[in-house]
């Protein structure tokens, strides 16, 4: 849900919230996506030598608290504060995804991994692509300053989901 709502709804909410220029907003989109692209393998390899369990925690944890001041940059619409937002995105981001593989590698023994990561995968796509930029959406236009707290609240239970599931399951 994270990369849903903060790149592909966040180049909307910027056009049709902020009212900043499509161009600009695209562009600064796909900065954050680019400094994605860097950083998450680079966490990746950081995680093969570490906890990467700890660090996933971690990176959800600092996805959650994230997203709300990403949004409240988003919302006053200087280039300075939408290429910081995306920097948040993209480094808050790759905490939690440069460890994701390696949890689900763990999860899913060797005859079923690649069942089990593409459809964890797909259903988690499915479920959050779409309901996630709509909720975020609704949020909204309640109240300008809701967007970013839907991932606040996802956030906090996906990290009690992963307790639990530690202490059921521990890997």
């Amino acid at each position: 849900a994270y990369f849903y709502v903060n790149n592909a709804f966040f180049k909307t909410y910027l056009i049709n919230t902020v009212k900043v220029e499509p161009l600009i907003a695209g562009t600064v989109v796909i900065l954050g996506q680019l400094l994605a692209a860097i950083f998450i393998p680079v966490v990746g390899y950081y995680s093969d030598k570490t906890n990467y369990l700890k660090l996933f925690k971690f990176g959800i944890l600092i996805c959650s608290l994230s997203s709300p001041i990403i949004f409240y940059l988003g919302s006053k619409g200087t280039i300075a504060n939408l290429i910081f937002a995306e920097l948040i995105y993209a480094l808050a981001g790759s905490l939690s995804c440069g460890a994701l593989m390696n949890i689900m590698f763990e999860r899913f023994n060797a005859s079923s991994r690649y069942t089990g990561n593409s459809f964890s995968w797909a259903i988690g796509a499915a479920i959050f692509s779409g309901t996630s930029p709509t909720i975020v959406g609704l949020l909204g236009l309640i109240d300008n300053r809701l967007s970013g707290l839907y991932l606040l609240v996802l956030g906090s239970l996906c990290l009690a989901t992963m307790q639990y599931i530690d202490k059921k399951h521990p890997l």
